[in-house]
């Protein structure tokens, strides 16, 4: 695994270097003593590139981010030309918008889904991953994209909102994210031209699909600090340029109403100079839903207040704006004298140094060619296999090697599987058939293949399929996790695959027949009833047994915060190359506060040839064994921290101790 390192100074997009900081303070202040406050206010203020254009009234100012919703990649940048065009015809002094991308251009090939990559455990591929999107989005004129949350999924998420995150564990979240946010914006030389894209932080102090779900919490600063910042942390030390926080309050404060957390815990400690991005309805919610606020305008007044620096999208009509634009609404708060003129001010100082720094004010340039279709073909088939979860196969079933055809079966109404059939059918040497359940016991098939987007309720039918005596696949694409374990317990095996198998239907069918092997792990722990764990975080298998040996933990003790090294020897025990995801995991004996078991620390990817030994180093920093204490310090304590490592945080292969003496504070 490469260690990513903090970034140091603001993203660019590639198209010029950076200015010195006092050349571009200059040109900021020249150009804020030339703006009307009606132009200051357009800067603060965002608009959403519909089908028939920008959303936006036409007496407004000129708007200072311009957000692209999905479509092709030469619709995005021939409407995003068209709009930046009428901004800057529009504007006395032309001031490029900040065009945020939602979403991939959609008629390119699609690569894997957010919690996929979480499932890889690699965070090379995670910032090559980020690179690809990167690329032809930046040739159509996007400067950031917001397309991946990075909070995690807690609880009893849903479904859908563990789907749009980077999985559950903060020290996973975290180095994932990093490297995302290198991929995007050129830190990582993961392929030549790299990514060019700032990013953008979504769920700020939430959990992933906070914005959909708008559930509010009550969580204790320390649940904060251990569990839910840590990975939003990381993607701003990274050197993320915008964030946009959770649509939900913690412990009665609305996140967009949090000036702690957006300007001490965000600024002050982590060292954020970007931008932090609101959505129109999220600020009027502090009046709507969480009556903080009295009413629109001052809901506005006391997001801006608090350290949001631009509003976009319209209002929703039957708020208590009625409709009324933003920027007319921000003009009547400045005018009455309801919002003060120096937080407006400065805002838009922090808007145009980062437009600056983005390159915005110099002269187009080439940009480098977006990765070539068939090279983003090739990196998502290579994720597809790095991602796909083997959960159980306790008949050996896989990979599908029998005599006879593979027979394929929809497990729903809506589910595609031509192409997968047409691609087993390509690879495997007795072909492939689509059936319906009750033609399989007439065949002497080599296996069937049952494609689930929903697991729930699908046992029985699944169940029958195995007592047929016909080795029996169910390929999930799409579940509940809560909802699997009866699934697991019919003896099929199981495997997840994340998104619908008609996508990149050839990469699937590789990992069925190893050609590939399935090398991702659980980034959740799936769970069954009263959260019973059914599989735990990490948890996944190959096709070859994996043998690991030769612990050693340096230092085994020390006078104060250690910074550990551990090593230890992982072997191929069978005849395949295989995919190792290797996790430590620490436990604190005793802790000054309660610590639920043992933790994720580190983790790494090994690629094993068949007999292969080789020797694997993770680095451990002193942090990683810090607490928050009862007085709210981050500090090491004195004591025996135990040190497990192995293939997931239920299957532990190795243990040692290590003893620290002292206690240390890395609060500041």
């Amino acid at each position: 695994m490469t260690v990513h390192g903090p970034g140091t100074a603001l993203p660019r997009s590639g198209r010029s270097p950076l200015r010195a900081p006092p050349a571009r303070e200059r040109f900021v202040a020249d150009l804020m003593a030339e703006m009307t406050i009606e132009e200051k206010v357009g800067q603060l203020t965002g608009v959403v590139l519909g089908p028939s254009g920008v959303t936006r009234p036409a007496d407004g100012p000129a708007p200072g981010v311009v957000l692209v919703g999905p479509r092709p990649l030469t619709a995005m940048a021939r409407d995003l030309a068209e709009a930046q065009t009428r901004i800057r015809a529009t504007a006395r002094r032309p001031i490029p918008a900040l065009a945020i991308a939602l979403h991939d251009p959609t008629d390119l090939p699609a690569l894997p889904p957010t919690l996929a990559r979480a499932a890889t455990w690699d965070a090379d591929l995670v910032a090559e991953l980020a690179s690809a999107s990167a690329g032809p989005l930046a040739a159509a004129g996007i400067h950031a994209t917001a397309g991946l949350s990075v909070a995690p999924a807690l609880g009893r998420a849903g479904w859908a909102d563990v789907a749009g995150s980077l999985g559950s564990d903060p020290v996973l979240a975290a180095e994932l994210v990093r490297a995302h946010v290198y991929g995007l914006q050129g830190g990582s030389a993961v392929r030549p031209g790299g990514g060019t894209l700032a990013a953008a932080v979504p769920d700020v102090g939430g959990t992933a699909g906070q914005a959909v779900r708008r559930v509010d919490h009550g969580w204790s600063e320390r649940t904060l600090r251990t569990t839910v910042l840590p990975a939003s942390e990381s993607a701003v030390r990274a050197g993320a340029a915008l964030v946009l926080p959770a649509a939900a309050a913690n412990d009665g404060v609305p996140l967009h109403a949090d000036s702690r957390l957006l300007q001490q815990v965000l600024r002050a400690e982590w060292g954020f100079t970007g931008v932090v991005l609101a959505s129109a309805d999220d600020v009027l919610g502090l009046a709507e839903r969480h009556h903080v606020a009295e009413t629109a305008d001052a809901a506005l007044a006391l997001a801006i207040e608090s350290g949001v620096h631009i509003v976009f999208g319209p209002d929703g009509a039957d708020g208590p704006g009625g409709g009324d634009d933003t920027a007319h609404r921000m003009l009547r708060l400045l005018v009455e004298g309801r919002l003060a003129s120096w937080l407006v001010d400065a805002a838009v100082v922090t808007v145009l140094q980062l437009k600056l720094a983005l390159g915005l004010f110099d002269e187009p340039v080439p940009v480098r060619p977006p990765l070539p279709s068939p090279a983003r073909v090739a990196l998502a088939a290579r994720a597809v296999a790095r991602s796909a979860v083997l959960l159980t196969d306790p008949r050996a079933v896989l990979p599908v090697d029998g005599s006879g055809p593979i027979l394929v079966v929809a497990g729903g109404t809506t589910v595609e599987t031509r192409g997968l059939v047409n691609a087993l059918g390509r690879r495997h040497p007795h072909g492939a058939w689509a059936v319906d359940p009750d033609e399989v016991g007439r065949h002497q098939a080599a296996a069937v293949v049952v494609v689930v987007d929903d697991p729930e309720g699908s046992e029985v039918a699944i169940g029958r399929l195995v007592a047929t005596g016909t080795p029996c696949v169910a390929l999930v694409c799409g579940a509940d996790p809560r909802v699997l374990a009866p699934l697991v317990a019919t003896t099929a095996a199981v495997m997840l695959c994340w998104q619908p198998v008609h996508i990149h239907a050839d990469a699937h069918a590789d990992v069925l027949l190893g050609v590939a092997e399935p090398g991702g792990r659980l980034p959740v722990p799936i769970t069954g009833d009263g959260d019973r764990v059914v599989f735990p975080l990490g948890h996944g298998a190959g096709y070859t047994s994996v043998e690991y040996s030769h612990l050693r933990i340096t230092p085994d003790r020390a006078p104060g915060p250690p910074q550990l090294v551990v090593q230890c020897r992982v072997t191929n025990a069978g005849d395949r190359a295989g995919t190792e995801v290797v996790q430590v995991y620490l436990r604190d004996e005793v802790a000054s506060v309660a610590r639920t078991g043992t933790s994720l620390a580190a983790f790494t990817t090994v690629e094993l040839a068949p007999g292969r030994t080789v020797t694997v180093t993770l680095r451990i920093a002193a942090a990683r064994l810090a607490v928050w204490n009862r007085a709210m310090r981050h500090v090491v304590e004195p004591g025996t921290f135990t040190v497990f490592v192995g293939r997931s945080a239920a299957d532990l292969r190795l243990r040692g101790t290590v003893v620290v003496e002292s206690a240390a504070d890395l609060t500041d």
